[in-house]
């Protein structure tokens, strides 16, 4: 087995754990919110890519950015 010079694999927070890496979730900011879908999760938070196919404020902004769990909420059907 490879030797990982003590990086190990990051494990979801009780927060994190709800969530799954390809959901579609809310980024919530303030009164603002975004769709993002989940491309990995971290210990206290997750990558993210912005959904680029409904218009959006962050056209500037690369496609990816890491979000606490606590600002990501869950699409209700």
């Amino acid at each position: 087995m490879a030797q990982s010079f003590g990086i190990s694999t990051p494990v979801p927070s009780a927060l994190g754990e709800k969530f799954y890496i390809g959901e579609i979730v809310l980024s919530v900011d303030g009164n603002k919110s975004e769709k993002v879908v989940i491309e990995r999760l971290l210990t206290n938070s997750a990558i993210v890519i912005f959904d680029r196919t409904g218009g959006n404020d962050y056209e500037q902004l690369t496609n990816k950015t890491v979000i606490s769990y606590s600002k990501l909420q869950k699409i209700e059907d």
